[in-house]
């Protein structure tokens, strides 16, 4: 069975949803799995024609040349249209990770998903030299839009879109969508009764082991995108308590950028970038404090080695009480336990199925918890050991990517062979 995956470039999601999932699944025998490369020049796949990256072929060659097709979702209209239409060809296998519906004003991304709402004009960027082809002035004919050049750079000029409505469209014509939580399974199937949850998992071979400091101090481990930014405020003050009182403790944290000047297909390090923190970590002294160690972000090809560099001995998973947070993962509880580092996690769904309160982790719901479950690992280096250790087991029992790769392709066999019985019927 042939499976191409197309993805969302190179980042986190990409990683846990596509990359490591179909990379066990191609090693599987009956199935050969091809996707689009992690760094390369922005990719312009036509309809037909010549593709910018050698190997990859059209959209058209694409769908003819494959069984089945793989997607996360997309809200460009354009991309939601070409996936509708090689669904009525072939299988195709929607993933999200998210709840996209659930977006509160606080989060960064609400501005990416909502941005036209409302508006009457979309803009939309068009590849270098590509203002003159058949495919643009199609879609600006489909579209009642126009082509438009500012400054060197060409636009097409339209009507406005709700990224929201295309990502559900999408979901309507999938014959499988894949989702990371049982919750998430219950949001999407109102528009798709075909939803699989397949767990984000973990990678063992990817994983090395963790490189703690033997420098006598025992460190706290925050990492995230800017995303949680509002997600840490709520144990800002726990952490200034507990720097003030174990001088002996450092929290390490990442900072989040701004790329200032982009590079197409550059690596994270070769981006011009400008760090940013929450603010709150500047008022509560948190940024030029000595016993805090700032992380720069790298590629996600990088960030196994990365983390296991910091030398964590105590990880952190705060989490807001909001819609959009409880159908998120336990993707803290997975890269932690990767590395045999016990955590201290928010008392919310992604964790409370996983995290046994004593036992693999601890549990945490306000402030006067936080504080309490951090200081209780930090004076107990036993229990540190034996949670790690737990919790690694616990991880590699049942979030072994191999395993779960393993089941999503039974699934995938099963719904062709539907698909086939059905076509010949």
């Amino acid at each position: 069975m042939k499976i191409f995956c197309y993805h969302s470039g190179s980042n986190g999601t990409s990683l846990y949803r596509i990359w490591q999932p179909y990379k066990f699944l191609g090693q599987m025998d009956g199935f050969s799995v091809k996707r689009l490369p992690d760094h390369a020049d922005r990719v312009h796949i036509p309809v037909s024609g010549e593709c910018n990256v050698p190997g990859i072929g059209s959209h058209e060659e694409i769908t003819a040349k494959n069984d089945v097709l793989v997607s996360q979702m997309q809200g460009a209209y354009e991309h939601s249209a070409r996936m509708v239409c090689q669904a009525k060809m072939k299988p195709l296998i929607l993933d999200l990770d998210d709840d996209i519906l659930s977006l509160d004003r606080s989060n960064p991304n609400y501005q990416t998903w909502h941005r036209f709402d409302g508006k009457p004009e979309l803009i939309m960027d068009i590849p270098y030299g590509e203002e003159n082809s058949e495919t643009w002035k199609e879609n600006a004919k489909k579209w009642g839009a126009v082509i438009i050049q500012r400054g060197d750079k060409w636009f097409l000029v339209g009507h406005s879109m709700n990224f929201v409505k295309n990502v559900i469209e999408e979901i309507k014509a999938a014959a499988l969508v894949t989702v990371s939580t049982k919750r998430l399974a219950e949001v999407y199937s109102r528009f798709n009764e075909n939803v699989l949850v397949v767990p984000n998992s973990i990678d063992f071979d990817w994983w090395p082991a963790n490189n703690r400091k033997n420098d006598g101090f025992i460190r706290l481990g925050l990492f995230g995108s800017n995303t949680h930014f509002k997600d840490w405020q709520e144990i800002g003050e726990v952490l200034v308590k507990i720097l003030a009182e174990f001088p002996n403790v450092k929290l390490c944290y990442n900072s989040w950028f701004k790329i200032t000047e982009a590079k197409q297909g550059g690596t994270l390090a070769e981006q011009k970038k400008t760090p940013q923190f929450p603010d709150y970590f500047d008022k509560l002294g948190l940024i030029e404090h000595p016993q805090v160690e700032i992380y720069e972000g790298v590629d996600i090809q990088l960030w196994s080695k990365a983390l296991s560099n910091v030398g964590i001995d105590i990880g952190l998973a705060p989490l807001a009480s909001t819609t959009f947070n409880r159908a998120k993962s336990n993707l803290k509880y997975l890269e932690f336990s990767a590395l045999k580092i016990p955590g201290v996690y928010e008392k919310l769904d992604p964790y409370q199925d996983d995290v046994k309160h004593g036992v693999n982790g601890l549990l945490a719901s306000h402030p006067a918890d936080w504080y309490s479950c951090i200081k209780r690992l930090i004076e107990d280096e036993s229990m540190r050991r034996l949670m790690g250790n737990r919790a690694y087991a616990d991880v590699k029992e049942r979030y072994d990517q191999k395993n779960i790769s393993a089941k999503l392709g039974a699934h995938i066999e099963q719904l062709t062979a539907s698909r086939l019985i059905l076509s010949r019927s």
